[in-house]
């Protein structure tokens, strides 16, 4: 199975040290410090769910705060908020409702002493109130007739019983996420949207449409082993092998909704997740006969659960049974019973889980309480009691986190891949350049840079004056629709949404602690990491993501990139300049061992580009300024042997003649001859640097053509167009 899009590309987990040249300072004499009392501080967090009370199938309207008990950890805890939020039964069914006003506690940390009365009657203010829904679709635990059942129901709510204002999301999950639609009205496209994450089942695979052949199969086996056809166990051997394949299935998708949860935690009140499912199951493999060593999921399914309940999200899994009309999976009723949300089975008249969610917004209890901050990762069951027990349903959460500081960081992280645009804390610039071009595929550069004087540059104890900026830098590759629009970052409902659920991203990061010497802040300079990566043919997008550890500020970008056929001689020419004062990360190595799957796979690639050269991002420059074109030139039968499990042989570029022309307006340039060299790293490639004449060019449009002549080929040209623009007057 293929990496989930949404990994949170190892950010905190690999470090570089780079310390920065520079004059030294003088020390300067510091003041001693001011004493001051002691001091004990005690950090608290406010704890809020969602309580439905049923007794003999209806819902229970007029429970007071005395009547709730509340245990965490086996602790009772002091409810200090309590709303009613119930709709009279009168009241007509489809009308929101909203909150009663908080005045059981001050989640801020004021005291119940400290707050007003608590509302314990049913809420009378019926004015509009928005309901949150997720529609997720995990395309690869349903069947063809599933998926039409899912989506059926799905546009025939957002036709007939969707609220204008109901906030929406869609998500598909497949090998990859795919998040289509973030939260926005239902009045705005839903039906628009639905159709499109329809178009999305095509690419889904057909495992669960096959699982009566495989069934069918394991009964021959065994047929087979009674007759002496077959080893004995060859049957079990089989099914435990299909059970193994479902759980790492299982186990993906699982992933992907635990990491899509991270979108959730600044979101007030409760989130309705409904689930779309057919075949994820608690116990792998049961499902044939003759198994032996079932798969397990509950480790899996716990940390869903979990994280489900820090961000107070209901799950409504959503069987689609089709013709059978079966139960749903223990797998489905224990995300349920642990979020506090209801399992939809038996039936095909999908449309039931939309109800259910109206039936428990119209009906249901706020809780809040304060609980000690001890960010221990450790995580308490809790149990909720209402008078004097009997005959009561309760639907909740059932456990109270204390995430990590370092988990809290890392769902941070992966809120700004899913949502970029709301990542804004640290500037970063995005450049994609494809370097050659192959019959299947070409080498591309990626380039993520941050303006050093941007960054907090912290003192460290030595050397005396010198401070330190501390930084994680990752990206995402992600595999493009082919109808995605061009030049398009994503759409106005996601930036993922043109995003391919079948095709696993490619995932990249890199820490990094740069020592600034004495007397520098952090000023000039930029950060830069670059990453080589040889691509299939296609269309991509580039998501990266920093993080400014010292300010704990996070930024996040993204690009779209194509990778285009071509001869694999000659690649694209590309304006550069200098690098100046750049603080490079650590790229990937090149993955040879991956080398043979490079028609499908994105690889990482080893550098070519040499570190003295940046290419630029926009195809401009500065009349005066320092600039070259750099290109890649590549020896295909060198390439050809080391693809072919050989070793890499020197390329020959004996005979090979480079001619380049610079045209600016009416003027024309011959530029230098540049000899042929092969990389350092051993590739079939060259790359060729050929800086712009000592005169300053003339404002205006430029044009350079590259021509390459090798004995016993045809000549190829490339082209770059190009502005020279006006040199900006430095301020006096």
């Amino acid at each position: 199975m293929g990496r989930a899009v949404l990994v949170v590309l190892g950010l905190l987990r690999s470090g570089v040290s780079t310390q920065a040249g520079g004059a030294a300072l003088e020390d300067q004499e510091e003041s001693p410090p001011l004493a001051s009392p002691l001091i004990e501080r005690v950090e608290v967090r406010f704890v809020t769910f969602d309580l439905v009370v049923e007794k003999h199938g209806r819902q229970v309207r007029d429970l007071r705060r005395d009547e709730v008990r509340v245990r965490v950890g086996g602790d009772p805890v002091e409810v200090e908020m309590f709303e009613n939020t119930c709709i009279p039964e009168k009241a007509n069914a489809n009308q929101a409702t909203t909150r009663a006003a908080n005045s059981g506690a001050n989640p801020s940390g004021g005291s119940a002493a400290e707050t007003a009365a608590v509302a314990e009657g049913p809420s009378t203010d019926t004015t509009a109130g928005a309901t949150h829904y997720i529609l997720y679709f995990e395309l690869n635990h349903m069947t063809v007739e599933g998926r039409g059942l899912a989506f059926g129901a799905a546009k025939r709510w957002s036709a007939s019983q969707a609220k204008p204002d109901d906030q929406v999301m869609i998500l598909t999950g497949g090998n990859g996420l795919r998040l289509v639609r973030s939260f926005l009205p239902a009045a705005q496209q839903l039906r628009e949207d639905l159709a499109a994450a329809e178009r999305e089942t095509g690419s889904a695979d057909s495992w669960y449409d096959s699982e009566p052949a495989r069934y069918q199969e394991i009964l021959d086996l065994l047929a087979q082993e009674a007759a002496g056809e077959v080893a004995g166990g060859t049957a079990a051997a089989r099914a435990d092998s299909y059970g193994s394949y479902e759980e790492a299935r299982a186990r993906h998708a699982m992933r992907n909704l635990e990491q899509v949860l991270a979108l959730f935690q600044g979101i007030e009140g409760t989130k309705n997740l409904l689930l779309f499912e057919e075949r994820v199951r608690l116990l792998p493999g049961t499902e044939y006969p003759a198994f032996r060593s079932p798969g397990d999921t509950h480790p899996f399914l716990d940390r869903v659960a979990r994280a489900a309940n820090e961000k107070n999200v209901r799950i409504y899994p959503v069987h689609a049974p089709g013709e059978n009309l079966d139960l749903a999976d223990d797998a489905m009723t224990f995300l349920a019973s642990e979020t506090g949300g209801q399992v939809v089975e038996r039936t095909n008249a999908l449309e039931l889980a939309f109800e259910r969610v109206v039936a428990d917004e119209s009906c249901s209890y706020r809780i809040g309480f304060h609980l000690p901050r001890r960010a221990n990762g450790r995580s308490e069951r809790m149990e909720v009691a209402v008078r004097d027990g009997r005959g009561y349903r309760l639907r909740y959460r059932r456990t109270v986190g204390d995430p990590t500081r370092e988990a809290e960081t890392e769902e941070a992280v992966r809120a700004a891949l899913l949502e970029p645009r709301g990542a804004t804390g640290v500037a970063l610039t995005l450049a994609a350049a494809q370097l050659t071009a192959e019959p299947d595929g070409g080498r591309t550069l990626l380039r993520v840079s941050l303006p050093l004087g941007d960054l907090a540059a912290l003192p460290v104890a030595s050397p005396p004056g010198a401070r330190q900026v501390e930084l994680d830098v990752g990206m995402t590759v992600v595999f493009l629709r082919p109808e995605a629009a061009r030049g398009s970052s994503g759409s106005a409902s996601s930036p993922w949404a043109d995003a391919r659920a079948d095709r696993s991203p490619w995932e990249m990061s890199r820490g990094a602690v740069l020592q600034l010497p004495p007397g520098r802040t952090s000023g000039s300079g930029e950060v830069v990491l670059e990453q080589e990566i040889f691509a299939p043919l296609g269309r991509y997008r580039l998501v990266a993501v920093a993080r400014d550890r010292a300010a704990a500020d996070l930024g996040a970008a993204t690009i779209d990139f194509e990778v285009r056929a071509g001869s694999g001689v000659l690649g694209s020419p590309h304006l550069a300049r200098p690098a100046g004062e750049v603080y490079r990360l650590q790229p990937e190595a090149d993955d040879a061992k991956r080398a043979g799957k490079r028609r499908a796979e994105i690889v990482p690639s080893a550098r070519l580009l040499a570190d003295l050269v940046s290419l630029l991002s926009e195809p401009t420059i500065e009349s005066g300024r320092q600039g070259s074109i750099a290109q890649i030139i590549c020896d295909p039968d060198s390439r050809t042997e080391a693809q072919d499990g050989g070793s890499a042989s020197v390329p020959d570029f004996s005979g090979w003649r480079l001619v380049r022309e610079l045209h600016c307006g009416d003027a024309v340039v011959l530029l230098p001859q540049t000899a042929l060299a092969p990389a350092a790293t051993g590739e079939s490639c060259a790359l060729v640097v050929v800086p712009f004449p000592a005169e300053p060019l003339p404002v205006g449009s430029c044009r350079a053509i590259i021509t390459l002549e090798r004995p016993g080929a045809d000549p190829q040209t490339r082209s770059l167009d190009f502005t020279v623009v006006s040199a900006r007057r430095e301020p006096t």
